[in-house]
């Protein structure tokens, strides 16, 4: 998993005046095996520091975790495992 440099303290956290908090996350390599798979994700978050902050550093310790449970997982395991729901982001 990439460690993008972030000014606000929290890895993957970017801050841009017009469109606020962002989270960016470049997956590893053994992804990009299927096409279909994004290389980077990109989530806009928030205007709000402390809510951006909150929410990127759950993204992080899930992707975290996800990633060291299956370390050569398949692009089709990862589509199955993360999707949106109604009510946010979940990792399975």
């Amino acid at each position: 998993m990439s460690q993008r440099q972030s000014k606000t303290g929290v890895p993957h956290l970017v801050y841009q005046a017009k469109t606020g908090f962002q989270y960016y996350l470049t997956f590893p390599k053994h992804f990009a095996a299927n096409p279909k798979l994004p290389a980077q994700i990109r989530w806009a978050l928030s205007h709000d520091e402390a809510l951006a902050r909150d929410l990127a550093k759950y993204l992080n310790a899930s992707f975290e975790q996800f990633l060291a449970k299956q370390p050569s997982t398949t692009s089709s395991s990862f589509l199955t495992a993360c999707w949106l729901t109604s009510k946010g982001f979940t990792l399975r």
